[in-house]
């Protein structure tokens, strides 16, 4: 009976195989890039981390700020609290797959119902991870909130172990890719007449309603993006 959902992922086999079976035909739009950052307390010294360090993390391996290895080892003490978002939030699934590798969340991780409770944790306690949308850190186009402090993050290739650049987030790395963690927006809609869910899609796939997407804090999918490098 639904006629357009907005979501910040594709659809799963699940999903798919749900859709195939009631032979419904969807229009798939996307509309937006967004990227997940890693997020710490402003009274957190670290600056970076890498796949390898977050995997030990979220999955309970690694319990001690201090007990990390490389450049961030003894950079921070104190017990290590990881919050992570809800089951039901796009980034969950996409996070637990692209850096835990499937692995599963540690056990002792507080469970964050909604992105402004993630904010509030992070905020509030010292020794605090968590992960979310860049949306939500962003107060207005690429000018992150400074109520939180989003790393720098670098992937880690798992057959060789290299470890790639670390990139810090913002809407030009997501353009281009280049930040290691980035996702995609959709509508997706059964309704292929000129009712209110078609002309809804056209307009946030317009320059007006990509304009909104832009000041949100998120990047356009179908206007032209010009990155200026200041120096």
């Amino acid at each position: 009976k639904t006629k357009m959902v907005v979501v910040g992922r594709d659809f799963s086999k699940e999903e798919s195989d749900i859709i195939a079976n009631n032979k419904l035909e969807i229009k798939k739009s996307k509309v937006a890039l967004d990227g997940v950052g890693i997020i710490v307390n402003n009274n957190n010294p670290l600056k970076k981390m890498n796949f390898n360090e977050l995997k030990k993390i979220f999955t309970g391996e690694v319990t001690e700020w201090k007990n990390l290895e490389g450049d961030n080892k003894d950079v921070f003490s104190g017990k290590i609290k990881v919050f992570v978002a809800r089951k039901n939030a796009s980034i969950h699934d996409y996070f637990k797959q692209k850096v835990l590798g499937g692995a599963e969340y540690y056990n002792k991780s507080t469970i964050c119902s909604t992105s402004a409770q993630m904010l509030a944790e992070i905020k509030n306690n010292e020794s605090s991870v968590g992960f979310i949308s860049m949306a939500w850190i962003t107060k207005f186009a690429d000018t992150l909130s400074t109520e939180v402090k989003p790393l720098k993050i670098a992937s880690v290739d798992p057959s060789n172990g290299y470890v790639g650049e670390y990139v810090g987030i913002h809407q030009a790395y997501i353009y281009d890719k280049s930040y290691p963690l980035v996702t995609e927006s959709y509508i997706m809609s059964t309704d292929y007449s000129m009712n209110l869910s078609v002309g809804f899609t056209s307009f946030m796939l317009s320059y007006d309603g990509q304009r909104i997407i832009l000041n949100s804090g998120l990047v356009p999918v179908t206007q032209p993006v010009r990155i200026i490098q200041l120096n």
